[in-house]
């Protein structure tokens, strides 16, 4: 099995219970992770709750070619403007699921499963494992409630990936993606160009057949479509995060 690291991960190695045992999450080291992340991946079930802090856009994954959707937390690599200077979550903003797995990860395993839920082999940075964080397991090596946090978490997004990756088929299909740009005018700092982007095409949409909408509707598409596109005034309050930031040096 071939899998390309995803963003702000280090190394992934199977996670193993007994290898693992003594160690728990360095939860000083997530901010770290997260105040690396400018754009970070999104399911579709997030769309809702991410649309009311981040533009929602779509890019093209370098690695298969293929589009995921990601939450722009900054105008600029290596900048998440939703953080401070000690690392901290703006506590009035969503953070996203795949922030709060680290340093978890999962891949489906080829031929296992069912194509609605193909089995997933949990993998993990141990760069983000350290002996002074709580826990995982005893020392019988019997669960303690943070993996039981970490495992409900793992296996709720493992839960969401068939329908996600159907809203994605859904829109590379019906070619509903167009490429866009953004341009960022700060007040303090110097201009920024943002491209390598993609939304929807709000005339293919409206073209498409009824039942081919229809469809979209009964699996929660459409709504999650609408909040995709009503987040991409938040570029705006990006501009104005930028701002303040700049301010601040």
């Amino acid at each position: 099995m071939q899998l390309s690291l995803p963003p702000g991960y280090q190394a992934l190695v199977p996670f193993d219970r007994d290898k693992h045992r003594s160690l728990g999450i360095a939860e000083a080291k997530r901010g770290a992770f997260a105040q690396g992340l400018h754009g970070i991946h999104l399911w579709l079930a997030e769309f809702t709750h991410a649309a009311r802090h981040f533009p929602i856009v779509f890019v093209r994954d370098p690695a298969n070619g293929r589009f995921v959707a990601l939450a722009v937390t900054g105008l600029e690599p290596g900048s998440n403007l939703f953080m401070d200077r000690a690392a901290k979550w703006d506590e009035h903003c969503y953070v996203p699921a795949y922030v709060r797995r680290w340093p978890f990860f999962t891949a489906p395993i080829e031929g296992r499963g069912t194509p609605e839920q193909p089995e997933s082999l949990v993998l993990v940075d141990e760069a983000g494992l350290a002996p002074e964080g709580a826990a995982l397991f005893d020392g019988e090596g019997k669960e303690t409630e943070a993996w039981r946090t970490v495992d409900a978490l793992v296996r709720e997004m493992e839960g969401l990936r068939t329908a996600h990756e159907r809203f994605m088929q859904t829109l590379t299909e019906h070619r509903l993606l167009q490429p866009f740009e953004a341009h960022a005018f700060p007040k303090a700092g110097r201009d920024l160009h943002l491209t390598g982007m993609h939304r929807i095409d709000e005339t293919k949409l409206n073209a498409l057949e009824g039942k081919v909408v229809k469809g979209m509707m009964k699996r929660g598409e459409l709504a999650r479509i609408y909040a995709h596109l009503m987040s991409l005034d938040n570029f705006r309050h990006l501009m104005d995060r930028a701002t303040a930031r700049a301010l601040e040096k």
